[in-house]
């Protein structure tokens, strides 16, 4: 990885908005190549009102894609893993931090977090149109005692060879066992087990001992290891 201060970054980067000394940006040699190229663009604008932005980092492993990222407030993190790929929107708050695993890739996903985080294994399929809100944004107060009761830090987990699909949403606190298929236009939650298929609003799970693979005529190795796992 080469490190890089924010007003350093090559000139394919756009960067746009106010960011301190203290933000960094790591991208690795094959992350390096592919902007260099043009297969893989990297956005970095700030959005709010803070004057300046504060310990922002971002840690770039991507081979291709598109990805924007929101900053609003200071002590954000971002680590995208090797050879992970595709359209991303990320939205930053407040103490944020998202991490997307290895090879995972994605057509479409926005990850909106506040004081919270997201937390993705490796070789994930998201489809398009997916939103995952790993917090509020906003206070739930409770009227008899005058206090917010939603600001504690919130997490949000997929394992490792998860599949999204398109329109899913996954908000605060949920989580997703690895080698799990989420349905299209799904809503997770709470807590969805490993290797099976959840569909609905809630999502809830219709079929156990499941996982899936990229190729619809051929396993690939990471469905096998799962199968391997259960023989």
């Amino acid at each position: 990885m080469k490190q890089y201060k924010i007003e350093q970054l090559p000139n394919p980067i756009i960067v746009k908005g106010r960011f301190d000394i203290s933000c960094e940006v790591s991208i690795s040699p094959q992350s390096l190549s592919a902007i260099e190229e043009g297969k893989l663009k990297i956005a970095i604008i700030q959005h709010g009102g803070k004057p300046t932005i504060l310990n922002f980092s971002l840690s770039i492993g991507s081979i291709s894609g598109n990805v924007r990222v929101h900053v609003g407030n200071d002590n954000a993190t971002i680590v995208l893993g090797e050879g992970s790929r595709g359209q991303y929107d990320f939205r930053l708050w407040r103490n944020s931090r998202i991490s997307i695993g290895e090879k995972t890739t994605s057509n479409g996903i926005r990850i909106v977090c506040d004081n919270s985080e997201f937390v993705c294994g490796e070789d994930c399929m998201f489809s398009d149109s997916i939103l995952i809100q790993t917090a509020d944004q906003h206070g739930i107060v409770d009227i008899k005692n005058g206090v917010i009761t939603n600001n504690n830090f919130k997490t949000v987990i997929v394992g490792d060879h998860v599949w999204l699909g398109r329109q899913s949403i996954l908000t605060a606190n949920a989580s997703i066992g690895s080698g799990s298929v989420i349905g299209t236009a799904s809503t997770v939650t709470k807590k969805i087990p490993e290797k099976v298929i959840a569909v609905g609003v809630p999502a809830k799970v219709i079929k156990e001992n499941y996982t899936w693979c990229r190729s619809p005529m051929s396993l690939d190795s990471f469905s096998k290891k799962y199968i391997n796992e259960d023989c």
